[in-house]
């Protein structure tokens, strides 16, 4: 056997344009398919921490959001919004919180509501873009929410179910065969006279593993080969199939005998053998019963759309090489190895885990004692440095809990690190994944079950064919950079015919009155696009249609804005998705915690304290003037008193003004305007010093407006003007350094909220924005407090979803205990700032052992 060296490109380089390495068209088509991969679907990945598996109704659910570049799981995903829902055993959708996402993380939390059914519910995360995709690629995870029904109910439950998945499974089984046995030839098929290993996997009616172990046998009755399974169902075994032959498999199982169907093999084809018990590198056999047809071939691998080789040199008239691929260079991860022949058709395709040690990382959580006292502090530090002792940032969350009370359902679920590096990237459930990364048996058998894992799942993102014939879903949905704001300006005519000439101004009344300005297209459309908006949050849209007025013995022609328009504003609909991929567990445990949970709640009910109201001292409360009984008040108005005010129904010959402007110069303090109408406005008085020329900040009921705006009001429709100066002016920052002219209409005054006039744009409503996190309620008992008398024996003992180590790889924290005398938890889970998903646990005792 002909041993090769590998041909080892750099794993984060997507497009290789070297003609030493592109030394043919098979590899740059290759290249180029991932780049415009790489390029037009960019990938994210989703991951949601939350404090604890189990919860009771009326309790608050808290999680922090991981999104981060499917490539290289760095927090830098192009999305900024994530979707995070809260769905029922039907599929409904309860909650829906719209997370904003900064550096790889974001928080919320959910309040259970006390009318809840007990059972199992989903906790679901996506992004917009995601969808493109399908639903496959979002985050779910489970959680178990309890009622305060009595212990005894939900213990019968737990037997009832644990009876289901032993004696009555056993009976199902023996009548009806409810479980499958599917075989998967390694590389995808089996060849005549080659050794090939077939894996295998046993799943229930009910999708849980099944246990088997069987035979195979010929088409003659002889038994030519053995299996049992390895862990969770899945094993492999090595084959070799004899020309003409046909096999089946005899599986047992719980003592019954079952005939399942055994894969047909090819006469002439293609093999791929993956050693990967080495720590240092893996060996591929590349095997062909057709004479010289490794001859042109070639083997790509790549891991989450990175190319990491390509290796063409197969030697003529061979039947068979080895080769090998170092794992030094290579992050952790699913690679996909994929056989080309010379006519550029895949034939062999087999899945590897990489687990490069240098990878590793060291992760100490430490507290200044192992024993503490109820309501004592504690002191509690992070160090997280790589394989080489080099320190290195991150961005984590750290909750803490009961650990004798709070017990997961499935010790062996996903957590950040299977699923960042294993679940995200194989299609379909897999089975206890945090199986795979713990120290659960020994390393040996974890990692023959890590490998026969690689033999019977899929991978998810893409196919070859699909790829390199550029056969990939259409986008649909978007990159959310933000929230958009968007719609349709019509005229106000009967005809509603959308102004292809428009103008729309929006007004955000954040605090810092963001202001934007666009013109509508050709349909009339409009679209302001990526606004961080922070909780709800009032817009106002004005909009008009630009006319050009041509005027004789002028050299320009003037533009007239017409405010005879309705703005129509797309709603704003959060992307559900509704259905749910899984059917929801039944709850096995939580008799000790809805024990704990209604004693909480007793003692809540008993000292009717509320960790989120603040106590204040006594206070007398004076009367003091409405200010809606104001004829000019204007509750979106940011300043309370004008320098000048004019009531227009005061001002003689109103009626013969040309235009609001002329109608105020002499009425109005240092007012001076040039042209007619006018063009050049100056307010004497904005400033200490002399106005240097530019126009005063214009509103037009509290929206800011251009001159033209302006001079298109006609003076009889106006109700009253206020003006501004100086310190009065300085609330509008740097726009209002030459002065304020705010016009104030007669029909929108004291109706701010509505779709005003019909020969002005108007239109106001409420963005909600991003969901605005509560703060975890953490007691400090270093000073005395009237509501420390109130027991605590809270399960969750401390959340910070913004655990962020610095460069020097360190985070610190404090936090007290409570009243229980017990074992607590710490998990911390969390991204590095290259990358790498950190995990780890801690526990530390509170009081003596029980």
């Amino acid at each position: 056997m002909k041993r090769k060296k590998l041909l080892f490109l750099p794993v984060l380089i997507m497009c290789i344009t070297s003609s030493v390495f592109l030394q043919d068209d098979l590899k740059k088509k290759i290249a180029n398919s991932l780049e415009n991969f790489k390029q037009n679907y960019p990938q994210e990945k989703l991951y949601i921490h939350l404090d604890k598996p189990i919860y009771s109704v009326g309790e608050d659910v808290w999680f922090k959001v991981y999104l981060v570049d499917g490539l290289t799981n760095e927090p830098k995903a192009l999305s900024t919004v994530v979707y995070v829902q809260l769905i029922d055993q039907q599929g409904k959708v309860m909650k829906v919180r719209s997370i904003h996402v900064e550096n790889g993380g974001g928080n919320g939390d959910f309040e259970l509501p006390n009318d809840l059914v007990q059972g199992k519910y989903l906790v679901r995360g996506y992004t917009n873009f995601m969808k493109n995709l399908g639903h496959e690629f979002f985050f779910e995870k489970e959680i178990s929410v309890l009622t305060n029904n009595s212990p005894g109910s939900l213990k019968n439950q737990s037997e009832t179910s644990k009876k289901s998945d032993t004696e009555n499974e056993e009976e199902s089984i023996r009548i009806n065969k409810p479980f499958e046995l599917n075989f998967f030839p390694e590389g995808g098929d089996m060849v005549d006279g080659i050794a090939n290993l077939v894996g295998f996997k046993a799943v229930s009616s009910n999708g849980e593993s099944v246990d088997v172990e069987g035979e195979i046998i010929d088409d003659r009755g002889t038994s030519v080969a053995f299996f049992k399974s390895l862990k969770h169902g899945i094993g492999a075994f090595n084959f070799k199939p004899e020309r003409g032959r046909r096999y089946m498999a005899r599986a047992q199982v719980f003592g019954y005998e079952w005939d399942f169907e055994f894969p047909r093999s090819l006469p002439h084809g293609y093999s791929i053998h993956v050693d990967n018990t080495q720590a240092e590198q893996i060996k591929i056999f590349v095997r062909t019963n057709i004479p010289g047809a490794l001859d042109g071939a070639l083997l790509v691998g790549q891991m989450r759309g990175s190319l990491i080789c390509a290796i063409d040199d197969f030697s003529k008239n061979k039947d068979e090489t080895l080769i090998t691929l170092p794992k030094s260079e290579m992050p952790d991860g699913v690679l996909q190895l994929t056989l080309f022949d010379k006519a550029h058709e895949p034939h062999c395709e087999r899945l590897v885990f990489i687990d490069n040690k240098q990878n590793d990382i060291s992760i100490e959580l430490a507290t200044d004692q192992e024993n503490y006292g109820t309501r004592e502090k504690v002191n509690f530090t992070i160090n997280v440095k790589d394989d080489h002792g080099k320190p290195l940032a991150a961005n984590t969350s750290v909750s803490i809990t009961n650990s004798e009370i709070v017990k997961s359902q499935n010790s062996f679920e996903d957590n950040i690190e299977t699923y960042l590096l294993l679940s995200s990237d194989l299609k379909g459930e897999i089975k206890n994944p945090g199986y795979y990364f713990s120290e659960e048996d020994d390393e040996r058998k974890r990692n023959w079950a890590l490998d026969y894992l690689m033999l019977t799942q899929g991978w998810r993102h893409f196919s070859w064919e699909k790829l390199l014939t550029n056969q990939l879903p259409p986008l649909r949905h978007h990159l959310e950079r933000g929230f958009n704001i968007s719609g349709t300006v019509v005229s106000a005519k009967n005809d509603q015919t959308p102004i292809s000439n428009g103008s729309v101004t929006m007004v955000m009344m954040d605090g810092s009155w963001t202001f934007n300005e666009v013109n509508t297209d050709a349909n009339g459309r409009f679209l302001f696009t990526g606004y961080d908006i922070i909780d709800s949050t009032e817009i106002i849209l004005s909009a008009g249609e630009k006319r050009i007025r041509k005027r004789k013995n002028e050299k320009k022609d003037s533009i007239k804005m017409d405010n005879r328009v309705y703005i129509e504003v797309d709603e704003f609909n959060i992307p559900y998705i509704t259905q749910s991929k899984k059917t929801l567990t039944p709850i096995l445990a939580g008799t000790n915690y809805r024990k704990e949970s209604n004693k909480i709640k007793s003692i809540d009910s008993a000292y009717n304290f509320d960790p989120q109201i603040i106590i204040l001292d006594e206070v007398e409360i004076k009367g003091k003037k409405d200010p809606t009984k104001d004829p000019f008040y204007s509750p979106s108005a940011i300043y309370r008193y004008p320098d000048h005010r004019v009531v227009l129904d005061s001002v003689p010959g109103l009626s013969s003004a040309p235009d609001i402007i002329s109608a105020l110069v002499g009425r109005i303090p240092g007012l001076e305007a040039f042209g007619t109408p006018p063009q050049s406005i100056q307010l004497r008085g904005a400033n200490s010093v002399r106005s240097n020329g530019n126009l005063p900040l214009f509103l037009i009921n509290n929206i800011p407006v251009g001159l033209e705006a302006v001079n298109s009001l006609s003076p009889m429709d106006v109700s009253h003007v206020d003006v501004l100066k100086g310190a009065r002016a300085a609330i509008f920052g740097s726009r209002g350094g030459n002065g304020v002219i705010a016009i104030y209409t007669k029909k929108t005054t004291g109706e701010d909220n509505k779709i005003v006039g019909d020969k002005l744009g108007i239109l106001k409503f409420v963005h909600k924005g991003y969901y605005k996190a509560r703060k975890f309620y953490t007691p400090k008992y270093d000073v005395k407090k009237p509501e420390h008398v109130k027991p605590d024996y809270r399960t969750t003992l401390y959340w910070n979803p913004n655990a962020i180590i610095d460069k020097s790889g360190k985070a610190e924290m404090t936090f007290y205990t409570s009243d229980s005398n017990t074992t607590f938890k710490i998990e911390v889970e969390g991204v590095t700032n290259n990358g790498l998903p950190i995990r780890s646990e801690k526990y530390f005792r509170v009081g003596d052992e029980q």
